[in-house]
């Protein structure tokens, strides 16, 4: 996703679903080519067929991405929002506001 968004320049909006869509073909590709081929497999063998394609994977985009981590730049800013006396971000706030009072374990604060 960070690719699409900050390399590629598309929208986040965007950009997620572009993300879902093409790790579910990587997902249907990896059933496809390396878990179907294999004759009446046992669960080691699934489990092993799997692994070999994560490393694969890893370093097919170790390649292509270098080791160096990235980060997706904040969409609700980088600045903490005040609000009662409480700092937090907008994701939080608002995931207290919509699901604050429906939870058993926590307290609705705003």
């Amino acid at each position: 996703m960070v690719s699409l968004h900050v390399a590629m320049g598309l929208p986040l909006i965007l950009a997620f679903p572009a993300t879902i869509i093409l790790v579910t073909l990587v997902g249907m590709l990896l059933d496809r080519f390396a878990i179907r081929p294999i004759r009446r497999p046992s669960v080691l063998t699934l489990i092993i067929a799997t692994i070999a394609v994560s490393i694969i994977i890893k370093g097919t985009a170790s390649l292509i991405w270098g080791k160096d981590p990235f980060d997706l730049p904040a969409f609700s800013g980088r600045n903490p929002i005040n609000y009662s006396g409480s700092r937090g971000s907008t994701p939080v706030f608002l995931g207290y506001r919509l699901f604050g009072h429906h939870s058993h374990c926590s307290v609705y604060i705003l």
